[in-house]
């Protein structure tokens, strides 16, 4: 009897973690990144503590100038820095949050630039990813302007979820995870680069809308 061997060998790398945000920082402005040098400021109101960063019930929306309210809490990347335009081809964004509900549109990350730098006006050019969107109150990522659309079940509220969006700029392909479970997918042409990495926001978004109100973790 003869034998049949077969070796395959996968020259794609593993996946490399290139930042992380433990939440666990002091109270204080610092969000630290643990893997790589991109690390957050915080802003206005919130706590800190000890493994959650707590944004204040009902994080209010900017004011009508487009700055942050006095009592919203938020966090910002620096610009330039390539926290998503210097992302590889393939690549994801991972998140653990407690909703706790409120008005639609609440983004719980933004990255991009605002159509005004620094002010939530609208428009821009940006990813995001919402709890419960406008329109029919389904979990939302979304490339703007123009760009995929993908949409599942609202976040559930006052418990702790997982979110990612997968971007593979090989494959043209994103996805949507809640808790485990795909929940969308489409075909995306956008590139990472083409994000002008200026407005970089946990909880704001590039819109006058409500600030995300709840807990990242």
């Amino acid at each position: 009897s003869g034998s049949l061997e077969v070796t395959v060998t996968d020259s794609s790398p593993w996946p490399t973690l290139l930042h992380r945000y433990t939440f666990n920082d002091p109270q204080g402005t610092t969000v630290a990144d643990s893997v790589g040098s991109i690390h957050g400021t915080f802003h206005g109101v919130g706590t800190f503590t000890g493994s959650q960063l707590v944004m204040p019930v009902g994080n209010p929306p900017p004011l009508a100038d487009g700055n942050p309210n006095p009592s919203a809490g938020w966090v910002s990347f620096p610009a330039g820095q390539g926290i998503v335009s210097g992302l590889p081809s393939q690549a994801s964004i991972e998140c653990w949050v407690v909703w706790r509900g409120g008005a639609v549109w609440q983004e719980i990350w933004d990255f991009g630039q605002a159509a005004t730098p620094g002010l939530s006006l609208g428009g821009g050019s940006y990813v995001m990813v919402c709890p419960s969107d406008g329109i029919t109150g389904a979990l939302r990522a979304e490339w703007f302007p123009g760009g995929l659309v993908l949409t599942g079940p609202t976040v559930p509220m006052n418990v702790l979820s997982q979110i990612i969006l997968t971007h593979d700029q090989d494959r043209q392909s994103d996805k949507l995870y809640l808790n485990g479970q795909l929940v969308d997918s489409g075909v995306n042409t956008w590139l990472w680069s083409q994000l002008p990495d200026t407005d970089n926001w946990l909880a704001r978004d590039q819109w006058p809308d409500a600030f995300f109100n709840g807990t990242y973790e």
